[in-house]
């Protein structure tokens, strides 16, 4: 929902939900993505203080001028529907396990040829 004129001087407030699972691509590693969405639309984003073992959605807080809030909903919005459509085109029952590996050990892992 979007509310206008809140007590914390934003000119625009949008409270977008975002499922459990899909949160950390959202924040990205050490807060990578959320401090560019930051950045590139001038909004404030941050996600609610909610305990995270809560079942359901959770909710990214954005605030800001009306444009800036637009252009970040968009953006998170954006990594969401890739992640989704990533995991649909995967086929029902998929895992997917990500490692992160130091450069300089990626050798190891791909092996000779």
């Amino acid at each position: 929902y979007v509310s206008l004129l809140n007590s914390q001087n934003y000119e625009a407030t949008q409270h977008v939900p975002v499922p459990k699972d899909l949160v950390g691509m959202v924040i990205g590693r050490d807060g990578q993505t959320i401090r560019k969405i930051q950045n590139e639309t001038g909004a404030k984003v941050q996600f609610n203080t909610v305990d995270p073992n809560v079942p359901g959605e959770r909710f990214v807080l954005v605030q800001g001028t009306r444009e800036q809030v637009e252009r970040a909903v968009y953006q998170v919005n954006q990594i969401c529907e890739k992640a989704i459509s990533k995991e649909s085109r995967l086929g029902p029952g998929t895992i997917i396990t990500e490692l992160n590996i130091p450069a300089n050990k990626c050798g190891l892992v791909i092996g000779k040829g």
